[in-house]
């Protein structure tokens, strides 16, 4: 029939060219293409962790949280992607339960960092849980002073980890561990430059 197209010509027509390597670049393709998203997997959740804190810091609590799920989903691996979540409940106050498991996931892949420790503190401090938090804010100080050239944020995190923990000991009336962490408060932040009041 004078309308009807060889099969290159039909091919070409539906944007596939074929000819005797196109089922091989067509595997390959189908192959190739899910692994390159896989190895992207970790640079895509990096990009929805930031855009979870804009949301955040745009006050639309919903769209922070939908997206720090979906960056948990690319990468479970990646603490910064459990602490983004726990941090966005604590301060959201939607879920503190989730939150906290999101802390311990995140803390059982990086359980050096300090900082996301002290954050998990501070919940279990809030929720009036006294032993949690003084448990957690043990392992902090046992990462002992910062240096005195260490940045700021780490001098006051250590004096508030002590401060927390003394309360917690007095809470839990164990009176001979919290006059320990008063001696030390006090012998590494004389009072003259301890500006921060107590709990």
């Amino acid at each position: 029939m004078k309308n009807e197209l060889p099969v290159r010509e039909i091919n070409h027509h539906h944007g596939l060219k074929a000819g005797p390597g196109f089922p091989v670049r067509l595997l390959v393709t189908l192959a190739v293409v899910p692994l390159a998203l896989y190895l992207l997997r970790p640079i895509l959740a990096e990009f929805m962790r930031a855009r979870a804190y804009s949301y955040a810091g745009l006050a639309r609590q919903d769209d922070a949280l939908r997206v720090a799920a979906n960056a948990l989903r690319l990468d479970e691996k990646n603490a910064g992607n459990w602490f983004t979540m726990a941090n966005l409940l604590t301060n959201t106050g939607n879920d503190d339960d989730r939150a906290l498991e999101a802390y311990r996931r995140g803390l059982a892949i990086q359980p050096e960092n300090g900082g996301a420790r002290f954050d998990l503190a501070m919940l279990h401090f809030w929720r009036r849980e006294w032993a949690a938090a003084a448990e957690q804010l043990e392992l902090v100080r046992r990462e002992g002073m910062p240096a005195e050239k260490a940045p700021a944020e780490l001098q006051i995190r250590y004096r508030a980890t002590l401060m927390r923990l003394e309360h917690c000991y007095r809470e839990l009336h164990m009176a001979e561990k919290a006059e320990d962490v008063a001696e030390e408060i006090t012998r590494r932040f004389p009072p003259q430059v301890r500006d921060e009041p107590r709990p």
